[in-house]
């Protein structure tokens, strides 16, 4: 009997040794298995952390660019409209150049009307002179 309770104390305490080291197994997987669990979760929120800094950027360059873009057009729209004043006022510029030379043509015609009218009209006066002062003689 006293074999019988050796050997029962026996097989139960290598039963509860087996049970200890089953748990302690047991555990050790668990908190491993958590440990790992953590560490993808943690990869994973740093990821999507990223993902949302990154489409916050790629917003904010898509709306710079715009901007830019509406900017440029302004710009372009606004040297266009400058280009057709200086177009027009060219133009403008032109007809005023060719008005003028057609008035200072007219007024050298008109010059050397009256130098040849203010010539004839000298002779004439030296004629009559020399006239009178043959008279006169």
């Amino acid at each position: 009997m006293v074999l019988d309770s050796t050997i029962r104390h026996t097989a139960d305490t290598e039963t509860a040794i087996h049970m200890r080291l089953f748990r302690a197994q047991r555990n050790l997987y668990i908190s491993g298995f958590a440990l790992l669990l953590f560490l993808v979760i943690k990869r994973l929120s740093a990821l999507l952390m990223r993902v949302s800094q990154l489409q916050a950027a790629a917003a904010a360059a898509l709306k710079q660019a715009e901007s830019a873009n509406t900017a440029a057009k302004n710009l372009m729209g606004s040297e266009s409209d400058r280009e057709k004043e200086l177009e027009r006022q060219l133009e403008e510029m032109g007809k005023e150049l060719k008005s003028a030379q057609t008035d200072r043509d007219a007024m050298k015609e008109q010059s050397k009307n009256l130098q040849k009218e203010y010539d004839r009209v000298c002779q004439e006066l030296s004629v009559l002179q020399d006239k009178a002062d043959k008279k006169k003689d």
